[in-house]
C-alpha cells in the first residue's frame, strides 16, 4: 500500500503541475462548492483521497486491458480532484485535503457554509449529469440528484456511464468515470 501511495503521490504532483499549466477556467467555484465536490471522490468514510487515488489507479489498470476510452475518464477524475485541491488551497483552506476523511470534511463544509440556500441536500440538489459510454449513444442526461444517481448506479448503470457536475461545460475533460464517485453518502 505504501508503494502505491508513493506512486499516487508522484502522479498527483505531475497532474497538479499539468493542470496548473493549462489555462483551465472550469474551476470557478467557491470554497463550499469545491469541498462539496471533493467529498464525492472519497470512496468511503474511512478513505483519504490518497487511498481513493490508489483505487483510481487500480481501476485505470483494469480498464487499460479493455478499452482506452474509459481510462481517460479515470484520468479526468484524478485531474479534477487535483484541481479541486489546488482551488481549496488557493482559497485559504487550512486542512490537509490529502489526509482528510469524509466525516471531518463534512464538518468543514458545514463551517464554510455562508448561505444556507447553497447547502447541498442529498435528495434535492440537482448536481449531476450523465451519459452512456457506448459509442453510439452520447445523449447527455442533465440535472439529477445524488439520490437518483446512487439508486441508478446500484441498479442500472453497471459502470457503463460517465458523469459530470451539471454546472461544468460539456467538455471531454469534465466527464468522470462513475466508479470514481461515491454517491452513497448522505
Amino acid at each position: 500500500i505504501q508503494k502505491a501511495q508513493e506512486l499516487t503521490f508522484k502522479e498527483q504532483n505531475y497532474l497538479r503541475e499539468r493542470a496548473k499549466s493549462k489555462k483551465n477556467k472550469r474551476m470557478q467555484l467557491n470554497l463550499q462548492e469545491a469541498l462539496t465536490q471533493f467529498s464525492f471522490f472519497l470512496l468511503n468514510d474511512e478513505d483519504t483521497i490518497i487511498q481513493s487515488f490508489g483505487k483510481f489507479n487500480t481501476l485505470k489498470k483494469q480498464l487499460q486491458k479493455k478499452t482506452s476510452e474509459e481510462v481517460q475518464y479515470v484520468v479526468n477524475a484524478i485531474n479534477y480532484v487535483t484541481s479541486l485541491i489546488d482551488l481549496a488551497q488557493s482559497k485559504g483552506f487550512e486542512h490537509n485535503l490529502y489526509d482528510i476523511q469524509l466525516p471531518q470534511l463534512l464538518k468543514c463544509i458545514d463551517e464554510e457554509t455562508i448561505d444556507e440556500s447553497e447547502t447541498f441536500v442529498y435528495g434535492k440538489t440537482k448536481l449531476w449529469s450523465f451519459k452512456k459510454i457506448a459509442a453510439n449513444d452520447k445523449t447527455q442526461q442533465k440535472d439529477h440528484t445524488t439520490y437518483e444517481m446512487d439508486y441508478w448506479n446500484q441498479h442500472y448503470f453497471k459502470n457503463k456511464v460517465v458523469v459530470k457536475f451539471s454546472k461544468m461545460p460539456d467538455n471531454a475533460s469534465n466527464w468522470l468515470h462513475i466508479q470514481c464517485i461515491n454517491f452513497a453518502r448522505k
